[in-house]
């Protein structure tokens, strides 16, 4: 058997065992069940929203601008942001 350290905001982790217990179950044992769903299904059992912002080319190009008016070979205007409706 392995231990586990996870680091979560004491609020969120508060909230999370008060659930687990209201559910019978440990925070421990609501973990193993993920680790188990997740390494047969091979995904997350639950649906998830993505924020394109963070998406890797939008950060890529974030630090390339970035970048870019720490070096001095460009000035900070205004631009549209990527991805906005």
């Amino acid at each position: 058997m392995a231990t586990l350290t996870i680091d979560m905001d004491d609020g969120l982790t508060r909230k999370f065992d008060k659930v687990c217990r209201d559910l019978g179950l440990t925070m421990t044992s609501v973990f193993t069940m993920l680790a188990q769903r997740m390494s047969i299904e091979k995904k997350l059992p639950f649906a998830h929203d993505y924020d394109d912002f963070y998406s890797p080319e939008n950060i890529a190009e974030l630090e390339s601008r970035i970048e870019s008016v720490r070096n001095g070979t460009s000035i900070l205007k205004e631009h549209e942001l990527l991805g906005a409706n």
